[in-house]
Order: structure tokens, then sequence, then C-alpha cells
């Protein structure tokens, strides 16, 4: 009897440690593993249009281990899928109002081929309490279209594009997310640094001198006395600065009040014209020609036709607003002279009040 109850006893034992080696969970002081579960084998099986990955037993899709930047989800969905795109270079290369360059990064995802990954990204002006998204134009919109995932080289590549139509003045984050096919897409990644637009601006100065020299108003350009068929050009010319940040640069205006030089005493004009002014068939004008150029970097600044020209090639001034100087990018430091020439012929009435007022106005083009 004692020797029955000796062998249930050491049968309960075996039992007991048995359970409890079960359900125990081989850890350390730093790792645990959670389950003893093991992949029961799968396959794959495909057609001329599908391919299909199976997986018998497998893991439970809900035990992800995430981070403060990172997750690992499991899977095979997972295991095939994207790679999720690492922050992108965000960044203001030129001082500008209202683009930033991005230049996505990859990653291990296949930028060529049959199997290239497509990319989108995710903007915002106020730390991703609100989302954008930038749109296949590179403008920045509240939807994301199937449209807006484009490929590593349509984002500029290595290089990178702009994205444009952004407000001056305001700092912006971007994340990239990647997408293969329709269904494998990574979700957007680690956010950017900011990088900010610059606050519009524009700087224009006016100086009337014979040399480059600051001069304070009133702004005089005295023609002295005219002679008859003879080309007259003032001794001072007129000087202006020029400096923005407007990406797309800047234009300098000009007109008159007169549209040429006017007397109330004779009650007559020395109409303005578009001329060379140096030829017998003119018989009398008064016009604007560019002198000079400069900057100190951007631009470039470019006199426009008609006061480009050379020699006694003048442009006219007329009430109505006319480009005269022009600015393709932003430009720092730039500095323009003009002169200010007239002719009179035999027939023009004397008088000493001949005046026109001239009207310089600069447009940044943003």
């Amino acid at each position: 009897m004692k020797q029955r109850i000796k062998r249930l006893l050491q049968k309960f034992l075996q039992l007991s440690v048995g359970a409890n080696l079960l359900f125990a969970m081989p850890a350390s002081t730093t790792y645990e593993l959670k389950a003893y579960d093991f992949n029961a084998g799968g396959g794959e099986g495909s057609s001329a249009s599908y391919q299909l990955y199976g997986m018998l037993g497998g893991f439970d899709l809900s035990e992800q281990i995430l981070g403060t930047t990172r997750g690992i989800n499991p899977g095979l969905g997972n295991t095939m899928g994207t790679s999720m795109p690492p922050a992108p270079t965000w960044i203001n290369d030129g001082g500008f109002t209202n683009k930033l360059r991005i230049i996505v990064d990859p990653s291990d995802n296949p930028t060529t081929g049959a199997d290239s990954v497509l990319f989108a990204v995710a903007i915002s002006d106020d730390d991703w309490a609100t989302t954008e998204y930038v749109q296949s134009d590179f403008t920045v919109g509240g939807a994301l279209g199937i449209e807006d995932y484009m490929t590593f080289a349509a984002w500029g590549g290595v290089t990178g594009d702009y994205v444009v139509g952004l407000n001056p003045n305001i700092t912006f984050k971007t994340k990239v997310t990647a997408l293969q096919g329709e269904f494998t897409e990574s979700g957007f990644g680690e956010s950017s640094i900011g990088a900010s637009t610059t606050a519009a601006d524009l700087t224009f100065d006016v100086d009337v001198a014979a040399t480059d020299t600051d001069t304070d108003p009133p702004f005089v350009v005295d023609l002295g006395t005219l002679q008859q068929n003879t080309v007259i050009t003032a001794s001072n010319k007129v000087w202006f600065d020029i400096s923005t940040h407007a990406a797309n640069g800047v234009t300098v205006y000009v007109r008159g009040v007169y549209s040429g030089l006017f007397s109330v005493a004779a009650n007559a004009t020395i109409a303005s014209a578009t001329a060379n002014l140096a030829s017998g068939v003119v018989q009398q004008g008064f016009g604007f020609r560019s002198d000079s150029v400069t900057q100190s970097s951007g631009g470039p600044l470019t006199a426009q036709s008609p006061y480009d020209g050379s020699a006694d090639n003048v442009g006219g001034v007329t009430t109505s607003l006319n480009p005269m100087y022009t600015s393709a990018g932003a430009i720092e430091s730039g500095r323009g002279s003009f002169l200010v020439k007239a002719k009179i012929s035999d027939t023009t009435p004397a008088a000493k009040d001949y005046t026109e007022t001239a009207i310089l106005i600069a447009t940044p083009n943003f």
C-alpha cells in the first residue's frame, strides 16, 4: 500500500512540474520570450495575373513593438512591405519667401524598375497639429490623391525639388510615406526638422547724381538749356538700389504725368518718344535710356526694351506703367542707373518751365 501511494505521489509531482514548465516564460533581466509559437509552414501560388503568399499558424498581428519614433509589426505582409522612409532633407537654400526644397530619402526601397516605389509627402505649419499634403504639382493641398504618390525621380531624385506656394515667414515640417503596388504602404516616417520661408521684403531707394552717390530728396534732374536739333543729356543720372527675396524677382516700372516735358507758360509739350533722338527724322522728343546695372548676388538685374538701347536711343515715358528693369529671381544689392535725354526743334515754343514728373515703382514678384 505504501509503495502504491509513493508511486502516485511521484506521478503527481511530475505532472505538476510539467505543468509549471508549460506556462513559464523564459526571461532574463533584459529580454522575455512571449510565446513558443512556431510557424507551421506556408506556400505560394500564382497565375498570370495574381500571386498569393500563404502561411499556416503565424503571428498575432496585434503584438506590435512600438517606440517613440520606431515600430516593429510582425507578419509576412509587414516583412515583405515597403520600408518606412526616414526624415527627408528639408531646407531653404536660397532665402526664398514662398518655396522650400525637399529631398526624399528612399531608404532601401527600389526606385527604378517594375518594383519601384512611389512616395508621398505630408506637410505641416503647426508641428503636426494639422496636416496637409504636397500635390503632384508641388503645391500644398488638403487631400492626398493617388496622383500625389510619385517616383523618386519625379520628386527630383538626389537633388530634390521645391514645394511652392508657401506663405512667407512660416516654419514648415514634412514627412514621407512609401507605396508599392496598391496595398503595401509603409505609413509616414519621421518628421523633418523645421525649415522656414523668409519674410517678404523689398528695399528700394532712389538717388540723383552725376556719379554713383547716395543722395536725399528732393530729386531733380536739370536738362539745362535745350538747343534746337541737338540731343541734350542731363549731367545727373537717376540711380536706384533694389533688393528682395521674392522668388520670382522684381520689376521696376516708370510712368510720367504729362507723357513728355510740359510747359504751363507755353501750353506746349515736348512729347516723349521711343526713338533715336539723333535721327534727322525725329524733330523733338524726350526719354530715358539705361546706363548701368549691377548686383552683389542673385538677379540678374536687366534693363528692358525700349530702355536698353545705346547712344541716343531712348524709351518713352507715358502715363502708363512701363517695365524698365526686371530681375528674374531674388536679388541682393542691385544697382541701376539711367540717363535723361531731350531734343527740341526749330518750332518748339520757348519757355523756362518745361517739366515732367517721373514716378518709379518697384514690385516684387512672389
